[in-house]
Formats: structure tokens, C-alpha cells, sequence
């Protein structure tokens, strides 16, 4: 009996230090999104107009749970929940990025606008994803970021 004690308690001891590892090393699901992006054009898809973009330091960050737009020119930024899947990018619960106010619910759209985002939960549709080019669509802009 104590031969086998010998052998599962090392082998308990394992397992459970393992289990307890899993929330250390979480990692991101969300693929080639993670990472910083730079907005470069936003094409008006009723009107065929383009916006360049490329002058202005307009940034989104994402990682994990968590997607922030920074308008580096102006110095605003926001933070907002997101869900990645089946070639969707949803966003929910904007928050203005103060955290010595503990990043207080954003109530009106009008800082996200130079952004392209025009409402303060969005369902854009993912057109392209690569390691340097992102393209989203709301059906009524597309939007086009590289990567940082």
C-alpha cells in the first residue's frame, strides 16, 4: 500500500499544481486579432468614399477579453468588451479609459466616430484577417487597419 501511496501522491501533487497553473499562464483564443492596430482608411460603402487615414494616430488594442481604441492625436481613448467568432467582431459595454474614475460607462458615440464606429455596441463582420491587414465591415463602412 505505501508503494502505491509512494506513487499517486507525486503524481496527485502534479496534477493539482498543473490545474492551478491554467489561470497563470491563460492565453488569448483570439488569434491573429491580438495585437495593435493602426486605422488607415474608412471607405463609406453607400457613397464609394475614402477617408485616408494614414496622417492621423487613430490605434485599436486588443488582447484578451478586452479591445481599446486610442486617438492618440487627441489623447481620448476607450475600452470596450468584445466577442470574436464565426467571422464576427461584436462589441459591447464602451467605457471611457479613465481608470482614476474607474473607466466610467460611455453614454454617446461622437469620440468613437473618427474611429468608424457609430454606435456604442457594434456587430462588424470580419472580411480579412491576416498577421498585418484587418478589414471590418458594419454595412455601412469599412474599415482597414494594419498591423503595428
Amino acid at each position: 500500500m505505501t508503494k502505491h501511496l509512494k506513487i499517486f501522491l507525486p503524481l496527485v501533487a502534479v496534477i493539482l499544481f498543473m490545474a492551478s497553473c491554467g489561470d497563470f499562464l491563460e492565453t488569448s483564443h483570439n488569434g491573429k486579432l491580438d495585437g495593435y492596430w493602426k486605422l488607415t482608411n474608412i471607405d463609406t460603402l453607400a457613397t464609394g468614399g475614402q477617408t485616408d487615414l494614414h496622417n492621423q494616430s487613430l490605434f485599436m488594442a486588443v488582447q484578451g477579453t478586452i479591445m481599446m481604441l486610442n486617438n492618440i492625436d487627441n489623447g481620448s481613448g476607450y475600452i470596450f468588451q468584445f466577442n470574436h467568432a464565426n467571422g464576427h467582431l461584436k462589441i459591447f459595454d464602451a467605457r471611457v479609459n479613465d481608470r482614476g474614475n474607474g473607466d466610467p460607462l460611455l453614454t454617446s458615440p461622437d469620440g468613437l466616430k473618427p474611429f468608424g464606429f457609430n454606435a456604442l455596441e457594434e456587430d462588424f463582420t470580419v472580411k480579412e484577417l491576416t498577421g498585418g491587414k484587418l478589414i471590418l465591415n458594419d454595412g455601412t463602412l469599412r474599415l482597414h487597419f494594419i498591423k503595428f
